[in-house]
């Protein structure tokens, strides 16, 4: 399900390498200085973040986009996806997978979920942000 960018008040990154997660933010917040950017370094920080923040009652309106790599320590990308499947709060984010993996069997595994919205390989230009957060 494609949502209108637009809508969301957040940007959640979830990078485990810092290069990476510092060139993604600007990159965002060169193209979208109005929306909050959030940072997780893997998907167990991540989802424990979400589930904070969708955890109050006045965050029923609340969206977040998520930029996720799919290998990260700890806690995966394809993991992440899993656990927010399960999640009341799933039709409330956009993930945009940002990945140097460009296995068929990943890419298949990421767009089989309702919330993933793109699949994109490494590395992620100016162009393609603008496009993501103009929808």
């Amino acid at each position: 399900m494609q949502m209108n960018i637009s809508q969301f008040n957040e940007i959640l990154i979830v990078e485990d390498n810092t290069v990476e997660r510092r060139l993604i933010k600007r990159r965002i917040s060169k193209a979208d200085a109005t929306r909050e950017i959030v940072e997780a370094v893997n998907g167990k920080e991540a989802l424990e973040y979400l589930c904070q923040k969708f955890s109050s009652s006045e965050k029923i309106d609340h969206r977040v986009v998520i930029t996720l790599d799919i290998n990260m320590p700890i806690m995966n990308g394809r993991e992440l996806l899993k656990e927010l499947d399960k999640c009341d709060f799933k039709n409330r984010l956009s993930v945009i997978i940002v990945s140097s993996s460009d296995n068929s069997e990943d890419i298949s595994l990421c767009r089989s979920y309702e919330f993933v919205d793109d699949y994109i390989t490494k590395p992620l230009d100016q162009v393609m942000v603008e496009k993501i957060l103009n929808g």
